[in-house]
């Protein structure tokens, strides 16, 4: 949750020409301009913030250990702060066979963002920042073994466009890369898949066609 991963894909979206896509503050039109017209390579970078990012945040709910208690011992939430890509507060509750209980009795978990409060990501230099929403289940979730499958879905905020994701048998472990899943993420009527697989490539697909790989560890995006 504190190695990095994002700041070197944060870096290169800036070189590879993202801040075209979020408005001039030096332009008075900007504002009413139509939003720039996505190509699929577009959305295939963009794909790489949410993908990198449950790299971070899925093992956050695998490696969960108490975090904040919020009541009765069942629900939770943590925080992120300084030495994190991330800022904002993901909870947590826990259940076990569809009773609440303490999350180190747990078989079933969720994790999520409030209404109106998503994590944001520091994106430095640019002068936007960028936003994630979840709202993810974990099943089974495993407090011992600290590994769990993840589903679930969310809207990732970049400037002035929203775009949604979702995700599907994704599994992680408290450290490490995703063994298996898929993401999905969608933006301006283009979808790519992102293919989990345990390690630090991850493929993209277009339309069932490999289009690419995402490097999990720095956030490049390569077009085959």
């Amino acid at each position: 949750m504190r190695d990095g991963r994002l700041m070197p894909l944060l870096g290169l979206l800036l070189i590879g020409g993202l801040v075209l896509l979020v408005g001039c503050d030096s332009d008075e039109t900007a504002p009413n301009d139509p939003l720039p017209e996505l190509t699929t390579d577009d959305v295939a970078n963009q794909a790489a913030i949410p993908a990198v990012a449950m790299t971070q945040v899925g093992p956050a709910l695998a490696g969960f250990d108490g975090g904040n208690i919020i009541d009765l011992k069942t629900r939770y939430s943590l925080e992120f702060g300084e030495g994190d890509d991330f800022q904002g507060i993901l909870y947590f509750d826990f259940e076990n066979d569809g009773v609440p209980v303490n999350w180190n009795a747990a078989n079933w978990a969720h994790m999520w963002t409030e209404d109106g409060e998503p994590l944001s990501i520091d994106v430095g230099e640019l002068a936007t920042e960028f936003f994630m929403s979840a709202d993810v289940t974990g099943d089974p979730f495993d407090p011992v073994a600290h590994t769990t499958t993840l589903n679930g879905s969310g809207i990732i905020t970049i400037g002035d466009y929203d775009h949604s994701w979702t995700i599907e048998g994704v599994e992680v472990a408290s450290d490490g890369f995703p063994e298996d899943g898929v993401l999905t993420f969608t933006a301006e009527g283009i979808t790519v898949e992102v293919h989990y697989d345990g390690d630090q490539t991850a493929a993209v697909y277009v339309d069932d066609v490999l289009y690419g790989t995402i490097n999990l560890g720095n956030g490049t995006f390569q077009e085959i």
